[in-house]
């Protein structure tokens, strides 16, 4: 992808695609930092139910050296706009309609590191990597980007309607239900554990 504007930031990333239930948007996150700010700054780039974009909205909390806020506003939106086309054919993917036998499991790229179960699949022309935390599900994190480049440009998802199925999708599907039956367990026990913990205390 061609960047018709380049930042002055030290380092820039694609973070993570949120919706958001209350306004019905789509907020496509983009991260800068820049050496001694305390925190990056970011740009959220909106886009409502019909991936049409609507505005973007800047986080910045810090200046570039030798430049005034404004300035630092000014080079994070002119950076961020060069990746609206990309979040909005991004979001048209991901908003598709999933069955379960559409998925199509990776299992020459599927792997255990510690006690973390990472399962990637292509589907809708997007590829995804679901990481399954056998001691902490709560950490569990889903991962996806356009399959044509997405090893350079992976991001996280939350609360995607269109998404809400597909982690069931992937523990249930048979190449990993039978491969990898005691990660899963394991995965399924430490759900109990904290949905017992958590039950003990709303009783306290």
């Amino acid at each position: 992808m061609k960047q018709r504007y380049r930042t002055k930031a030290r380092e820039t990333w694609l973070e993570s695609l949120r919706y958001d239930e209350v306004n019905k948007v789509y907020r496509y996150y983009i991260i800068f930092e820049y050496e001694g700010w305390n925190e990056p700054n970011k740009v959220a780039l909106i886009f409502d139910e019909k991936v049409n974009f609507m505005k973007m909205e800047l986080f910045v909390y810090a200046k570039f050296d030798e430049n005034t806020i404004e300035e630092t506003r000014k080079d994070h939106t002119l950076f961020s706009l060069n990746f609206k086309d990309w979040a909005e054919e991004l979001i048209k993917r991901v908003i598709k309609p999933i069955e379960k036998d559409e998925l199509v499991i990776l299992l020459e790229k599927t792997e255990i590191r510690d006690h973390k179960l990472e399962v990637q699949f292509d589907v809708n022309e997007m590829r995804y990597s679901y990481i399954i935390d056998g001691e902490n599900p709560d950490e569990d994190k889903l991962m996806g980007g356009l399959k044509e480049v997405s090893e350079y440009y992976f991001i996280q998802f939350y609360d995607i309607p269109s998404l809400k199925e597909v982690e069931y999708y992937v523990q249930t599907h048979p190449n990993i239900r039978v491969k990898y039956v005691s990660e899963l367990v394991q995965h399924e026990k430490a759900k109990k554990k904290i949905k017992k913990f958590e039950r003990s205390k709303s009783i306290c």
